[in-house]
């Protein structure tokens, strides 16, 4: 027969049963809106989200060690913990993506809360792992730069150069003299990415670039701006060259080239569509003061992220030289997009527009990377 403390003892076992999968259930939750929510990258809907899941992250901590029990379950909160400290990383590193800078405010308290909080509830083997985690996570920002620069790397016919420009840290991407390193390269895919250790990801890919006015051949990506806090990072380039061929091309005559033009062009192929019309001249109105412009209507179908993409349309005359096209008003619409387009300047002679448009699988297969350790 069960006596009252046997009851008793086991009740008492239930109850910490149950909260023990509330805890779990909770930070496990945390971790999903965490992950969720951080891959909205831009204010201020991230913002929102960011302050819910770092507060729900910072409560599944206290429930974590307030349901802790030493020796017996201690597994149990070490993955509660876990868990919830994996949900804030997703945050703090969205933070990061957005500002260049942790909320410190948050931050420190969270992490000296995880490990001492685990010491007073006698989780040492609990607080000795977030210690560790920590150390990975924040160690690698006192590794020295490197001294020795400039540094190179070379891809096939192009060489790309970690340099300092006027105590600034810039990478130049220099290819064969005789040609324009936009008609190399698709400059609308360069992708610079840092890595501060394991667990620090700096997303530099919204840095501005010039191409040398003198030297065509030569574009230099402008400085690097990473936290002051950080001595040193590793750089990851990625850019796409030209494919050889397109998945769908057209070509139609410029205005005032004297030859008739259709009132629409389209082709398809690759599972892509792209449609040209309205081409006329006109001005700029992204420009002060205006200059002329060709003005056209470009229909796109078959692109991810709403139908359209600058990276994925080139634009050239009849000799093969790239033309700036500047997108406007883009409207969506089912499986497509209207994307308005002006080329300005216009050059001299222009004769005839050639439109390529390329898949995302044909633009990663021509990437190419380019790496540096320690960059300062």
């Amino acid at each position: 027969m069960a006596t009252a403390g046997s009851i008793e003892g086991k009740s008492k076992e239930a109850r910490g049963l149950h909260s023990d999968g509330f805890a779990l259930a909770f930070a496990f939750a945390v971790l999903l809106f965490g992950l969720a929510s951080s891959s909205i990258s831009r204010p201020p809907r991230a913002d929102i989200h960011r302050d819910l899941s770092i507060g729900g992250g910072l409560a599944a901590i206290v429930l974590a060690l307030l349901t802790a029990r030493p020796r017996s379950r201690e597994w149990v909160s070490t993955i509660t913990l876990l868990l919830a400290v994996a949900g804030l990383w997703g945050q703090f590193d969205n933070y990061l993506a957005n500002y260049t800078d942790y909320p410190w405010l948050f931050l420190v308290p969270a992490l000296l809360f995880c490990t001492f909080g685990s010491l007073l509830r006698g989780l040492r083997v609990t607080a000795t792992l977030m210690a560790l985690i920590f150390v990975a996570w924040f160690g690698p920002i006192l590794v020295p730069e490197r001294t020795d620069l400039p540094l190179s790397q070379r891809e096939g016919d192009t060489v790309a150069t970690l340099r300092s420009l006027a105590g600034k840290t810039v990478i130049e991407l220099r290819g064969p003299a005789d040609r324009d390193i936009a008609e190399i390269f698709n400059l609308d895919t360069v992708d610079l990415q840092g890595q501060v250790g394991p667990l620090i990801h700096l997303d530099l890919k919204g840095r501005r670039f010039h191409i040398e006015p003198t030297a065509r051949n030569v574009v230099v990506l402008s400085p690097l701006d990473a936290p002051s806090w950080v001595r040193s990072i590793g750089i990851r380039l990625q850019v796409a060259r030209w494919p050889s061929q397109s998945a769908v091309s057209l070509e139609v005559p410029a205005p005032g080239s004297g030859t008739p033009k259709p009132r629409e062009v389209h082709e398809q192929g690759g599972g892509l569509q792209l449609a040209i019309r309205d081409v006329r001249i006109s001005e700029t109105t992204n420009r002060l003061p205006p200059i002329p412009c060709i003005a056209l209507t470009a229909t796109t179908g078959g692109l991810p992220y709403g139908g359209w993409r600058a990276r994925s349309l080139r634009i050239r005359d009849q000799e093969g030289h790239l033309l700036e096209g500047n997108a406007g008003m883009v409207i969506g619409k089912h499986g497509g997009a209207d994307v308005s387009i002006e080329i300005a300047p216009i050059p001299r002679n222009l004769k005839s527009l050639r439109f390529d448009l390329y898949s995302d699988e044909q633009l990663e297969a021509a990437t190419v990377a380019f790496s540096f350790d320690r960059a300062p």
